[in-house]
């Protein structure tokens, strides 16, 4: 394995490969608890203009970019498991046509270029080639 160093690596790097969706989910769910408690309908209109704007910044390169060169300046060491955030990012970039949180903005908020996916998970080929390179990586990477 190139890049993790051991099992704490590979854990970290798992953990950023879906850091991007929980902070995004996490975000959903804390504006309905708020819109609940506040005895308010929570509804799609409502909620998504919040949510959208922490998928924009957990999606973003530059975000990633900020948080490698902060632990980079405070360790002086590359922080290898990241990758797996930008691998996220990447992928989303290409399997998220016709889904919520289309169209993606990479470089958001610096700049807005948008980018429509190709894919969709719903696409059943898509999800058979998906999940065989999932297992795949992981009983190469548990060898």
């Amino acid at each position: 394995m190139i890049f993790f160093n051991g099992r704490q690596d590979y854990l970290q790097g798992l953990f950023f490969g879906v850091f991007p969706d929980i902070m995004f989910v996490s975000a959903a769910i804390l504006f309905s608890i708020n819109l609940f408690a506040k005895s308010q309908k929570i509804s799609r209109q409502r909620l998504f203009p919040h949510v959208r704007k922490v998928y924009l910044i957990s999606h973003s390169l530059l975000s990633v970019a900020a948080f490698a060169t902060t632990i980079y300046f405070l360790t002086g060491e590359l922080y290898y498991p990241t990758i797996a955030w930008i691998l996220h990012i990447l992928l989303d970039l290409y399997t998220h046509k016709g889904s919520p949180a289309e169209p993606q903005m990479p470089l958001y908020p610096l700049t807005t270029p948008s980018i429509k996916g190709y894919i969709w998970w719903r696409n059943p080929y898509f999800m058979l080639i998906n999940w065989s390179a999932i297992l795949i990586a992981y009983f190469a990477l548990i060898r």
